[in-house]
């Protein structure tokens, strides 16, 4: 049994084993988050883990700040992400508050693997009958890093949920949204590779440019925290759609 504070955090951890270790009944606190921790950690071959994650309480854009430049020209990702961890966690959040409301059942799963961040199987209940699904895939390549992502949204409720940002134009009560593509972290441009409104009707390339035109004057003109920024996202939104 351990308790650990480690620069800003501290850490309760509570294990048993040699080379291979059982975690239980462990936490990590912080001014970012706040969480339960279970799992196994292996030091047979290489450093390697398998943790569950169980968060209480986090301060999203505060943890993304500890990661990213907030100066305009620091366009570079700087995640310190070793090459040399390897493993993964799965993320629970029973709910959160964001600028659209209560989040609820957060869930995805973290691989960390050689100096990248795969996010796989995320999804959210988010407010007015309304879910969203979401893979990310983050390259730290010094020379090129990328934010990759395939994002699926659908709404019982479409009406009320846009609401949220000043759009009252007359929507059918469900849609759903689809869109792969891709964002360069050096430049902070972002390139859409489809984008499919009721799983059936592809937007035209012009469309596409437009909307991307609109995403980078608008949301990543400084960086890729942008898109955490709900006045960044409701001008996006009301240019688009009003």
């Amino acid at each position: 049994k351990s308790k650990i504070k480690l620069f800003d955090s501290i850490l309760v951890l509570n294990f048993t084993g040699a080379k291979e270790f059982k975690i239980f009944e462990s936490f990590l606190r912080n001014k970012y988050f706040n969480s339960k921790i279970d799992g196994d950690i292996s030091f047979v071959k290489n450093f390697f883990f398998n943790l569950n994650l169980d968060v209480n309480q986090i301060s999203l854009r505060k943890l993304l700040f500890r990661f990213i430049p907030e100066s305009e020209t620091s366009t570079v990702l700087n995640s310190g992400l070793s090459k040399k961890i390897n493993g993964s966690i799965n993320f629970s959040m029973k709910h959160s508050q964001s600028f659209i409301g209560r989040i609820n059942d957060l869930n995805m799963l973290l691989i960390f693997e050689n100096g990248d961040l795969r996010i796989k199987n995320g999804s959210a209940k988010l407010p007015h009958d309304s879910i969203v699904k979401f893979d990310l895939l983050f390259g730290d390549n010094s020379n090129s890093p990328f934010l990759d992502f395939s994002l699926d949204f659908y709404s019982q409720n479409t009406k009320k949920f846009l609401k949220k940002f000043n759009i009252h134009r007359s929507f059918d009560k469900e849609t759903s949204l689809s869109t792969k593509g891709k964002i360069n972290l050096r430049n902070n441009k972002i390139k859409f590779f489809s984008i499919v409104s009721d799983k059936s009707e592809k937007f035209d390339r012009q469309d596409v440019l437009n909307i991307e035109k609109n995403f980078n004057q608008n949301v990543l003109n400084t960086g890729i925290l942008g898109v955490t920024d709900f006045f960044k996202l409701k001008k996006f939104a009301n240019e688009l759609l009003n």
